[in-house]
């Protein structure tokens, strides 16, 4: 692994290409449950949405548990 290198992408699928012990640090962007999400441009001519919806409190659980456990494996 390289030092001092960002590495962006989808935390579960990204997160399981790595190796054991070998990052130092994990930002995880906690999703909101069941909130749609709206946001503008500054000029006010493009908007951005999306939705962190679950299908079940399960469902967004059993994402938090398997992030927190690949996190731990890598770290």
């Amino acid at each position: 692994m390289e030092i001092n290198k960002i590495i962006l992408g989808n935390c579960i699928d990204t997160l399981q290409e790595i190796d054991r012990n070998k990052i130092d640090l994990v930002y995880f962007d906690l999703p909101f449950l069941h909130k749609k999400h709206s946001l503008t441009n500054r000029n006010n001519n493009k908007t951005y949405e999306f939705d962190d919806r679950y299908e079940s409190l399960n469902e967004y659980l059993s994402l938090i548990e398997n992030t927190l456990m690949q996190t731990k494996r890598v770290t």
